[in-house]
């Protein structure tokens, strides 16, 4: 985790660290505004990417509104995308802990962007209070999840709840999952720490003891090497390098090490001090009068009482640490801690600590302690705790209250509570099942209180890790017995509603909420009756009537209702269906004569009312859907000889007049001579079958088309075909496109073709190349190395002295010529040039070595700087360049080349022209040219593109369009 910390606005808690997850209890829309604002612009100010996920009591109104009085520039950081404002959306439902964990996701890919685009974290704020009450369990694996995955991320997460809607239950399982809780309360702050955090402070106590120690005894280890160094250096100087190392790594530790260090000798001069003791105390040790210990305890400690309980601890102390109360150089006081060593020359080492922050958090965990105390001992809910061997430890109040027994009482006369709770074995079985077995689940049991009554109980028990079982109950009765006449209730609701054959519905005087709708509402609106009895008046209704009848709906339901009346009405159902309903409703007075709730029966009417125009509307339907189709639709009598209607379209597709197909039967004038006998066999021999006919077809401007016509049959009630149905669609450009794809196919394997001969050609050409001119060479090399080894076994005189010269220049110069025929071979597979000096480098060469060898003079503008281009872009440009200079000593018969290369709207445009005979675009087009199919597929590659322009008799020019900064081939 990220160890770095972040502020968090809020003046109460100052900075934390990355990673953080905690909580926020408000009261009031104010208060919850009072922390999210400087949490967010503490973000903002440090360049983190901020996301208040907002839902009520604030809107994304009150959000921005809020945000823009309190932060300058907020305009800026919406518009940047440093800040993001969503409304939370629906809740998820019980036991959905897939969707919980998507959500988690969801922050990480927030994180993942913030960081990609340079912020130095995430700060996120919101309120899964809604989860909380939907499902617990899945509450709680979510923030678990949240918490774990922040432990490790540079994120910060705020989770807020409203104090006055959560239970106590509620407020206490929200404590449980974060690291600490911050609450504001009458305007008063308030931070209450988890268990596990004060774990974590008191484990982090016990290892800077443990590390103060090791420190110790290090400084006692590197005394004593320091000490063998000593003598060391007596005997042996060469050791002067490794005691200079060890006394720079003592004093970088010495510098640096997060504890104030300061040595006094025996007249009380203050000899040595570090970095972390000046920058504590505030005072350099040049600016002590006479560097006298005297003077900086005089300043430290101005109270006569601590000063001499500090000056006994100094006498009496050896190694023993001790805290006192420090007055520093700017006035403020803080909380030191200090051990002494005495050393036997007088020395004095004091050792100090800075714990002014240890002190404050015990302080507030005092606090926080007396607040839980106070919540525990007055909380409406039953809590107890038992240790590993079942014995209870620790029960509130409400736990003595409702079930009548004291925990002293328990105790002293040894009370078997669970027997005399659930005297039945069955009973109490169950319960001890249920602590064993829970891990916070809620059940609830048949209890038996002190004084006899058997209440209603609900339990959740959680089991701690070193066997600590905690109990929390809550008295269900009053709860219980609602619920059971409740039932009863709606029992006799439902049998009645149920019976009637209509939507029976009540509401209430004004028309503007539903209490009740019988199981046949979900059937006549397609909504569910959750749905409407969320709707919060009738506006929720209007809006599902068909505007034609919303007017009138609405000013029906604005006269209010005073006597029985029926209405008819269309409503728009959720799946777009319109259907007719007949309203009968009648008021329903108390005993005062006043309406206080309106009831009545709806008919689904739909049928009745669509009868009348089901004829009318397929006509229509049938109409709009042959003349909008972008295919032709046609009918014939069953013989096919009579054409009865043909769509609108035909007359676009066949170019040709309606009119003109109805006056020419069965002729067929529009179909091409050579189809139409084939077409009219199909038609006489499909025998009332199903057939499909592809045939071309000449318009009047004297275009060939292509047609695909399919034909079906219709049939009547009695199963006679008296119809013969069909739909034409012009198929032109798939005709075209399946013969540009063979062409296309016909020259990749060309291509292939060529390519796999040109591979075979050029190893033939390499393997001849190296045999004859470096097999020579080498032959000769091998020939003077014999001869010279000869030499070197024989008497040596001069004359053979001076054959062996000569014989050695020999072989340097063979392999002189052996190198450079290896770099001509290696220059000809692929320049050195491309990948030592890039793309404009090597088209440089490549023009100058192409005017060496063909005469034909070449001039290279390639001067562009910093293309942006892969190693296999670069190769392939390079090559199709290759490509398009040998063409042109081929086939151009040229006198002048000229290639060019600049940049233009993100792509890289390569120019080459001559002033050669010209190409043709037939010869550009023509199936046999390779080498031009070869640079376009090198182009196509990477997106790009080849465009050959040639003029007879004044020369071709090739433009090369690639990308900048192109995916690699095989990335798209």
């Amino acid at each position: 985790m990220p160890s770095e910390a972040a502020s968090t606005g809020i003046s109460l808690m100052g900075d934390i660290p990355w990673g953080t997850h905690f909580c926020y209890f408000f009261e009031t829309r104010q208060d919850l505004l009072d922390a999210s604002v400087p949490f967010f612009q503490a973000g903002l100010e440090h360049h983190e990417f901020c996301l208040w996920i907002v839902c009520s009591p604030l809107t994304e109104a009150d959000a921005l509104r809020a945000l823009g009085e309190s932060i300058p520039g907020m305009d800026r950081y919406l518009a940047e995308g440093g800040m993001e404002i969503l409304v939370h959306g629906q809740p998820i439902t019980p036991g959905d802990s897939q969707t919980a964990r998507g959500r988690v996701h969801d922050l990480h890919e927030k994180l993942a962007d913030a960081l990609a685009r340079g912020y130095a974290g995430m700060r996120v704020a919101g309120s899964p209070a809604s989860m909380q009450k939907k499902d617990m369990g899945v509450f709680r694996d979510f923030e678990r999840e949240l918490g774990e995955s922040a432990a490790n991320r540079r994120m910060i997460a705020l989770c807020q709840f409203p104090l006055a809607e959560s239970s106590a239950a509620e407020i206490l399982d929200a404590a449980r999952t974060h690291q600490f809780v911050v609450s504001r309360r009458n305007g008063d702050w308030e931070i209450i720490e988890t268990p596990e955090i004060k774990l974590t402070k008191a484990e982090i106590a016990k290892l800077n003891q443990k590390l103060e120690r090791r420190v110790e005894e290090r400084a006692q280890a590197l005394e004593a090497a320091n000490q063998d160094l000593r003598n060391e250096i007596a005997r042996r100087e060469t050791v002067e390098e490794d005691l200079r190392r060890q006394k720079e790594i003592l004093q970088t530790v010495f510098d640096h090490i997060p504890v104030m260090l300061c040595f006094v000798d025996k007249d009380s001069r203050i000899k040595l001090v570090n970095r972390e003791w000046e920058r504590t105390l505030g005072r350099l040790l040049e600016e002590i009068p006479n560097q006298h210990i005297d003077f900086m305890v005089a300043e430290n400690f101005p109270d006569p009482a601590v000063r001499q309980e500090l000056l006994d601890f100094v006498h009496n102390s050896n190694g023993e640490w001790g805290d006192f109360q420090t007055r520093v150089w700017d006035g403020r006081v803080i909380d030191t801690a200090w051990a002494i060593l005495h050393l036997s020359d007088g020395t004095v080492i004091g050792i100090g600590e800075d714990i002014t922050q240890r002190k404050q958090a015990e302080r507030e965990l005092r606090r926080q302690k007396e607040i839980l105390q106070t919540i525990f001992d007055h909380i409406p809910i039953l809590i107890s705790f038992m240790d590993q061997d079942g014995q209870f430890k620790l029960v509130n109040r409400e736990w003595e209250r409702t079930l009548g027994r004291s925990i002293e009482e328990i105790r002293s006369q040894n009370i078997d509570i669970v027997g005399e709770n659930y005297p039945d074995p069955e009973d109490r079985q169950k319960v001890e099942d249920f602590y064993r077995g829970s891990h916070g689940e809620w059940e609830d049991f048949k209890t038996r209180v002190r004084d006899g009554r058997v209440i209603d109980l609900s339990w959740a028990v959680l089991h701690l890790s070193d066997g600590t079982a905690i109990c929390f109950g809550q008295d269900i009765t009053g709860r219980k017995r609602a619920e059971e006449a409740l039932r009863e209730s709606e029992e006799r609701l439902r049998q009645l509603a149920e019976t009637i054959c209509h939507l029976f519905w009540i509401k209430t005087a004004d028309m503007q909420r539903a209490i009740y709708y019988s199981p046949r509402y979900d059937r006549i609106s397609g909504r569910s009756r959750e749905e409407a009895y969320r709707d919060s008046d009738y506006q929720f209704f209007l809006n599902r009537i068909v505007p034609e009848d919303r007017e009138r709906v609405a000013e029906f339901l604005q006269r209010g209702v005073q006597a029985d009346f029926e209405i008819e009405y269309r409503i728009t159902r959720p799946d777009g269906s319109v259907h007719w309903i007949c309203d009968h409703g009648y008021p329903i007075r108390d005993s005062s004569g006043q309406i206080y709730r309106v009831a009545g029966l709806a008919q689904d009417i739909t049928e009745h009312k669509l009868a009348e125009e089901a004829l009318h509307e397929s006509e229509e339907r049938f109409r709009q859907i042959a003349e909008n189709i972008r295919e032709v639709f046609w009918l014939r009598s069953p013989d096919l000889k009579r054409l009865l209607y043909v769509s609108p379209m035909y007359e676009k597709v066949f170019g040709r007049s309606c009119e003109s197909l109805y006056a020419d039967g069965e002729k067929l004038s529009a179909v091409h001579p050579e189809d139409r006998p084939r077409v009219l066999h199909s038609m006489q021999t499909c025998g009332g079958q199903e057939f499909e006919i592809e045939y071309r077809i000449i318009n009047q401007e004297r275009e060939v088309r292509w047609i695909r016509d399919r034909g079906f049959p219709i049939r009547n009630q009695a199963g006679d075909i008296y119809r013969i149905g069909g739909v034409a669609e012009d198929i032109t450009h798939r005709k075209e496109a399946e013969e540009r794809l063979k062409t296309s196919s016909e020259q990749l394997r060309a291509l292939s073709a060529s390519l796999q001969s040109t591979r075979e050609k050029e190893a033939t050409r390499i393997a001849r190349q190296i045999h004859d001119e470096l097999g020579s060479p080498l032959a000769g090399l091998r020939w003077e190395l014999e001869a010279l080894e000869k030499m070197i076994h024989e008497p040596a005189d001069p004359e053979r002295v001076k054959m062996m010269d000569e014989k050695l220049a020999a072989m340097v110069g063979l392999m002189d010529t052996t190198i450079n025929v290896v770099r001509r071979v290696a220059s000809e597979l692929r320049p050195s040039i491309l990948d030592d000096l890039g793309l404009s480098e090597a088209l440089e060469w490549q023009t100058q070595q192409f005017q060496a060898r063909t005469g034909i003079e070449c001039r290279c503008d390639c001067s562009l700087p910093g293309v942006p281009m892969g190693d296999e872009q670069s190769t392939a440009v390079f090559r199709i360049v290759q490509e398009a200079l040998t063409n042109i000593l081929r086939h151009a018969q040229a006198t002048r080349v000229r290639v060019a290369m600049l940049e233009e709207h993100g792509m890289l445009v390569l120019t080459v022209a001559d002033n050669g005979c010209g190409i043709s675009q037939a010869e550009v087009h023509n199936r046999g040219s390779l080498g031009i199919l070869g640079m376009q597929e090198r182009a196509h590659l990477f997106g790009g593109r080849v465009d050959i322009v040639g003029l007879k008799g004044a020369g071709t020019t090739l433009h090369i369009r690639v990308p900048l900064g192109a995916a690699e081939p095989g990335a798209k």
